[in-house]
């Protein structure tokens, strides 16, 4: 039962063997660990040293070498303190992800498409801040962004828009007076403009930089975003044509 603990450690089966003597021991020098093991002195040393390289066994040098074994506890702590400084490397990776995705794709000139659902719309929304982009281009369709992120989710984000400078330009076919995604204001850095609904029967789908991203499904609260250069680049060149023949409320 021990040994597979120490297994799940990355230890060999010396190594444990090694180990477990040291713990039962003590500080102790090398003899006394051949008799416990009864394995040959060359393989006792090599594991030692092992040992002692992960932290698991001390070498006192001195007139004759003597070893002690790192306390469990101790172990247990570095381990707890490998698992944090692992999460934090995880959710520093997650950040970094969407802009290393981007000039993957990029890069090799294929398209990158990732799936979210529901209220997962906000992973995007933050990745929107961290794209070097001066300006999101937004189709708002038959039903509000609102409904999925969450109003006061979406004004924070807003503000949070604002001041680092990004620009909101958007062409909705549904004039919602209460939606706050639909009002032009100059200090809120958005302009808005309308087309007719039975002409232009829009779906919901924001572009920044090179990522496309568009609610998919309604009732399911499905979306995708599309990271494409060549397709990003298409997309705002249609919204743009648009613009310019949309009309301001």
């Amino acid at each position: 039962m021990i040994d597979d603990y120490l297994k799940k450690l990355g230890l060999s089966d010396v190594e444990s063997q090694v180990y477990l003597a040291c713990l039962e021991l003590g500080e102790t020098p090398l003899n006394p660990i051949l008799k416990k093991t009864g394995l040959p002195s060359t393989t006792v040393y090599q594991a030692l040293d092992r040992l002692a390289k992960r932290a698991l066994v001390e070498i006192a040098i001195g007139k004759r070498r003597r070893y002690l074994p790192t306390p469990p506890q101790n172990i247990l702590a570095a381990l707890r303190a490998e698992k944090n400084n692992l999460q934090e490397t995880i959710t520093s990776f997650e950040e970094a992800l969407p802009l290393l995705s981007s000039r993957y794709s990029t890069s090799l000139h294929q398209p990158l498409v990732r799936f979210f659902r529901g209220r997962e719309v906000r992973r995007i929304a933050e990745e929107i801040l961290k794209e070097p982009i001066d300006t999101i281009y937004y189709f708002s369709g038959n039903h509000r962004l609102v409904e999925m992120i969450g109003e006061q989710y979406l004004r924070d984000w807003m503000k949070r828009r604002v001041k680092v400078g990004v620009k909101s330009k958007t062409l909705s076919v549904t004039p919602y007076s209460d939606d706050i995604m639909l009002h032009n204001s100059q200090k809120d850095l958005r302009e808005v403009r309308f087309l007719p609904q039975s002409e232009f029967p829009l779906s919901n789908v924001m572009i920044y930089g090179n990522n496309v991203a568009a609610l998919l499904s309604r009732d399911e609260n499905l979306g995708m975003v599309i990271t494409s250069q060549e397709y990003a680049a298409t997309l705002r060149g249609w919204f743009l044509e648009l613009w310019h023949i949309a009309k301001k409320k």
